[in-house]
């Protein structure tokens, strides 16, 4: 029994293992083949790469090492070094089926040639539309809030007068049709973003979004006339780097094996980053209130009553942070438990549970939205936005490594890039 299977009781996942010496089909670019060429060359696989998280093959007719990430083993054959013609490992094969055997994995080695190639391109543009969608859309959400009441669900509201505080408070937000269409132009900028996910790294993906935070300084100045200061200018612009210092330095991790047990740890870390702010309201020094509330968020309620106490001046932009960060904070619970679920379900677990994470995933995204709206109200957008982005980023890599087993990036370059965004 090893340690991991020891202390998750289940067996180390090993699905990713290859057998040394078997077949292996490495893609070959467009640049370095001509349209009567094979689109992947045979290799013999000899292990992983030291530098990258790439495959290292041998090429026996050449007797020189390729390093390739697009490749597809054929385990039941392995190279006849006699021959230079794979061979069967187990049973003797005939020439067809060797031959459909053969076509069959240049077949799949296409498909690699869609998801690096042209898929990157695509995967790219989708990103693009997607962040402008995102952005947008919130714009015009602002937008239409201003007209709009305060959107706020009270416990007496529900049990006295919901149909006067409640119903008409919604029924107002779905008749005002700029809210309307900013809301759904956000939603289908989602739903690009999630294809965008299933054509490429994340690595990748994260990088080319962190331009929507361009785009959304740009239509707010100019469409919403929101004044920016210099330093709002400077906190935006560092924000935006940090969030493309993150994901740069993302790199795709290998599935780990999961427990039940990892779902308190990823509990306390949301108990942390919104009941943290507790420990704001015991200090006097407001500098030391404002940095831990960036850091924590926390309930608004508390900086409301500090605001009479102490009658701070810059509340404002507190107001904006704080439901920012709340939204941000939820958002990237959302993506976290969504991706919890389908891992149960890869590994094993009962069904039962993914159904769970769904639903507890769209109840963070609903409340997220709320807080989001609250914020779009009250504040600016693109101060509303930008906390967002970086709260759901930073929410993403503490509970990825807590609850999903996610590690530092392993190249020096791509760790400092995460630790300095």
């Amino acid at each position: 029994m090893t340690p991991k299977e020891a202390w998750s009781g289940r067996k180390p996942y090993v699905n990713h293992f290859k057998k040394f010496g078997c077949i292996a089909f490495a893609h070959v670019p467009d640049q370095k083949r001509k349209k009567p060429d094979d689109k992947a060359k045979k290799y013999v696989f000899i292990g992983v790469s030291e530098t990258s998280k790439a495959y290292k093959l041998f090429n026996p007719s050449t007797k020189k090492i390729v390093i390739s990430k697009d490749v597809v083993f054929d385990e039941e054959n392995t190279w006849d070094w006699n021959r230079q013609q794979p061979t069967q490992i187990v049973k003797e094969t005939k020439p067809t089926e060797q031959s459909n055997r053969e076509l069959a994995v240049q077949q799949r080695g296409r498909k690699v040639e869609t998801f690096s190639d042209s898929g990157m391109w695509e995967s790219i543009l989708l990103t693009v539309a997607a962040t402008a969608g995102n952005n947008i859309g919130k714009i015009l959400q602002k937008k239409g809030t201003i007209i709009l009441p305060p959107l706020s669900f009270k416990l007496k509201a529900f049990i006295i007068t919901f149909y006067s505080c409640v119903y008409l408070v919604i029924r107002s937000y779905a008749l005002n049709k700029t809210w309307v269409v900013g809301f759904l132009i956000d939603i289908f900028g989602a739903l690009l973003m999630l294809r965008a996910l299933s054509l490429a790294p994340v690595s990748v993906i994260q990088p080319v979004s962190g331009c929507g935070l361009a785009i959304l300084s740009i239509f707010s100045h100019f469409y919403l006339k929101e004044v920016m200061n210099a330093v709002d200018w400077v906190g935006i612009t560092l924000a935006g780097f940090g969030t493309i210092g993150v994901g740069a330095g993302g790199e795709e991790q290998e599935v780990v094996a999961l427990s039940i047990f990892h779902i308190p740890g990823l509990a306390f870390i949301v108990f942390i980053l919104f009941v943290g702010i507790l420990l704001v309201a015991l200090l006097e020094d407001y500098w030391l209130q404002y940095l831990l509330m960036i850091l924590l968020s926390g309930w608004l309620r508390i900086c409301k009553r500090q605001r009479r106490e102490q009658e701070m001046m810059e509340y404002d932009v507190v107001e904006e942070v704080i439901y920012g960060f709340e939204s941000g904070i939820l958002f990237g619970m959302s993506s976290v438990i969504s991706k919890m679920g389908f891992l149960f379900l890869e590994q094993g677990f009962p069904k039962l549970l993914v159904p769970m994470c769904i639903m507890i995933s769209v109840c963070c995204s609903g409340t997220g939205i709320y807080y989001q709206t609250r914020g779009l109200k009250h504040g600016r957008a693109i101060v509303v936005s930008t906390c967002a982005a970086v709260a759901s980023i930073l929410t993403g890599v503490l509970a990825g490594m807590l609850a999903l087993g996610e590690r530092l990036p392993s190249e020096p370059k791509a760790r400092l890039a995460l630790l300095l965004g």
